[in-house]
């Protein structure tokens, strides 16, 4: 589960030289992403092809992911404006 999210935001901060939600993603994209995220979920909560998880935990590594993804893409930011590797 954590590497299915987790790749899913890796997605979002490198497609973005700046901040991730700065320009929107494409429909498909977009699409896709939350056919991922809601199969991983399904699956993880059932048990299908792994242990079962809780819906709590589930929903937790998402939080998680969600805020990791914001510190990073902050981090992602303020490291290009110092190495001066995009006009932003």
């Amino acid at each position: 589960v954590t590497l299915a999210f987790q790749s899913q935001a890796t997605i979002y901060l490198v497609r973005e030289p700046r901040h991730l939600w700065s320009s929107r993603p494409g429909t498909w994209l977009l699409a896709v992403s939350a056919g991922a995220l809601v199969a991983v979920a399904v699956m993880a909560c059932a048990g299908w092809l792994m242990a079962p998880l809780s819906p709590l935990l589930v929903t937790a590594v998402l939080t998680m992911v969600v805020i990791w993804a914001v510190l990073l893409d902050w981090f992602k930011v303020r490291l290009f404006r110092q190495l001066r590797l995009h006009a932003v």
